[in-house]
């Protein structure tokens, strides 16, 4: 299987409304966010624990000096919903991705990521 890439949420300043995509996480492959094409690298990211036994995230800390600090752990319980935000220049890689990986001790059924950002 592939690595699973995060839909981006595009968010204008102002404007209360926005089309948002909440991708399952994956806990097998891993996940991924394409930042190469975003004006502004800061993320809003939304973690929801889902129904099952919930999961814990790791953004992996990126190729750039500030990736120094290290990787971000989230450990989100099922039913939980924990908000991060993120300045990219920590976790990118020179590619343009932020790489994300997931696991969970049971099931982490209808857990999702949301990811948004200034357009």
């Amino acid at each position: 299987m592939a690595i699973s890439e995060i839909t981006t949420a595009e968010l204008t300043a102002y404007n209360t409304e926005g089309t948002v995509t909440a991708d399952a996480i994956d806990t097998s492959d891993g996940n991924y966010v394409d930042i190469s094409g975003l004006k502004d690298e800061k993320l809003l990211i939304r973690f929801y624990g889902g129904t099952g036994a919930g999961f814990t995230a790791v953004v992996a800390s990126g190729d750039y000096p500030a990736s120094g600090i290290g990787d971000l752990t989230v450990v989100v319980a099922a039913g939980v919903i924990k908000v991060v935000c993120l300045e990219s220049a920590r976790f990118k890689d020179d590619d343009e991705y932020i790489i994300m990986s997931a696991s969970s001790t049971g099931t982490a059924t209808a857990a999702t990521v949301e990811v948004f950002s200034h357009a």
